[in-house]
C-alpha cells in the first residue's frame, strides 16, 4: 500500500464514529450479525447477572454449598448447607454422591452441559467489572484474568469496554516514530519509544498504532504505577 493510499484509510478510520466502523465490519461480515443480540445493562445488572450465572454453574458442577451462600448470602449453616447438598447430589448427579461433599465437576467438564457457557459469560462480566472498580487499571486477582474459551459458542462482549489505554505522542514524536516505522527499523523505533514512556503505565503488550494525525501508544491490560511495585 502506498503512502498516500494509507494515509487516505487512516484519515477515513479516524473520522468513523465506534458505530459507523461496527456498521462497516457487519457489512463485511454479514455472519457475524446471526443470532447476535445488543443489549444494554449497568454495572449493577451485570453483578446481579453473574451471581445468577455462577449459582446455576456451581449447581451444575456440584457444588450445592456453595451456590446456596451465592444465592443466600451466607444465611445457611454449614451443617444445613452440607445436608441440603447430600439431598441434591443423591438424586440430579448421583456419580458424586458416593464420593464426598468437596468434589465436584471441573469448569471444562462435559457433565455440566451449558453451565460452561455460563462460566464464560461470568468471566467475562467478572472481568469488565473488575477493571472498572480499578479506575481503567488490571490488577493481580482472579477476577481480571477474564475468561477461558472452552465452548463453540462466542464469547460475550461488552461494546463501550476496551482492556487498554492509549498514549497518543506529540507532533514531533509522531515524526520520528512514523520515519523509523516505515524504514520498518523497528528496533530503533522501540528503543526510542522506550526512551520517553519510561513513566507510563506498565501492562500485558503494547503496540504502535501509526497513524498520520499522531502515532499512539497502545497499552493492553495496564497495571497501575504504584502495583508494580
Amino acid at each position: 500500500m502506498s503512502k498516500k493510499i494509507y494515509k487516505k484509510v487512516i484519515d477515513k478510520v479516524n473520522k468513523m464514529t465506534e458505530k459507523e466502523i461496527k456498521e462497516s465490519i457487519l457489512a463485511a461480515n454479514p455472519q457475524l450479525e446471526k443470532d447476535i443480540n445488543l443489549v444494554k445493562l449497568t454495572d449493577t445488572h451485570l453483578s446481579v447477572i453473574n451471581a445468577a450465572l455462577e449459582t446455576y454453574y456451581r449447581l451444575k458442577a456440584g457444588q450445592i454449598d456453595m451456590a446456596l451462600d451465592i444465592a443466600y448470602n451466607y444465611k445457611i449453616k454449614r451443617e444445613q448447607s452440607e445436608a441440603i447438598s447430600t439431598i441434591i447430589r443423591s438424586f440430579a448427579l448421583p456419580e458424586l454422591a458416593t464420593s464426598n461433599l468437596g468434589s465436584s465437576y471441573g469448569f471444562n467438564s462435559p457433565q455440566i452441559g451449558d453451565a460452561k457457557i455460563a462460566y464464560e459469560i461470568r468471566k467475562t462480566f467478572e472481568e469488565v467489572l473488575a477493571v472498572k472498580r480499578n479506575d481503567g487499571y488490571y490488577g493481580s486477582t482472579v477476577d481480571f484474568d477474564g475468561p477461558l474459551k472452552i465452548t463453540e459458542e462466542p464469547l460475550p462482549e461488552v461494546i463501550n469496554f476496551v482492556n487498554y489505554i492509549d498514549h497518543k505522542f506529540t507532533d514531533k514524536q509522531s515524526d520520528i516514530i512514523n520515519d523509523y516505522y516505515h524504514l520498518k527499523d523497528f528496533e530503533k523505533m522501540w528503543q526510542y519509544v522506550d526512551s520517553i514512556t519510561s513513566k507510563l503505565p506498565k501492562g500485558e503488550k503494547k503496540e504502535i498504532v501509526p497513524s498520520f494525525n499522531g502515532v499512539t501508544l497502545r497499552i493492553y491490560k495496564p497495571r497501575k504505577i504504584k502495583n508494580l511495585t
